[in-house]
């Protein structure tokens, strides 16, 4: 099992960063750069790149990646390509009349898809995402010595 991506890019014709083929968790062990750019689209409009704190007094939080819509089948997609085995379905919103299919990732594995889809995200994703960078490497330590205390 492959817990996070692997890019392969090649320099061609001095354009940096092609990207080829991403190894990722799969039945084939690849993800395709067509699925990279459909993944990249749909959390563009769809996704949310946000920091989400477990306890804002502590400052203890994970970068996370949401993807919220009522399409299960486009959302089962997204979740499979980033190696999500669960995706929650939940109740319309007051003014909906359709299910919410939701997953998230958090942690590394967030921040590893936040900097592969970077170069493809809109000025305002690139900033929710360097914030979200930002933020998670100023958290606390989330080590715990022998006697369980925080390092």
């Amino acid at each position: 099992f492959l817990a996070c991506p692997i890019l392969r890019a090649y320099q061609l014709g001095g354009v940096n960063a092609v990207i080829t083929e991403i190894v990722m968790p799969l039945k084939n062990g690849r993800m395709k750069k067509t699925d990279l750019y459909w993944l990249a689209g749909l959390l563009e409009g769809e996704g949310c790149f946000d920091f989400h704190y477990k306890n804002r007094n502590t400052g203890r939080g994970t970068p996370r990646i949401q993807l919220n819509m009522t399409d299960h089948d486009t959302v089962r997609r997204a979740a499979d390509l980033m190696g999500k085995t669960y995706v929650g379905t939940y109740p319309p919103a007051p003014q909906a009349h359709k299910l919410q299919h939701r997953f998230s990732i958090c942690g590394d594995s967030a921040l590893r898809f936040m900097k592969l889809l970077y170069p493809l995200m809109s000025s305002r994703r690139r900033q929710q995402i360097d914030t979200s960078i930002k933020l998670a490497d100023q958290r606390p330590s989330t080590r715990r010595d022998l006697l369980g205390r925080y390092a």
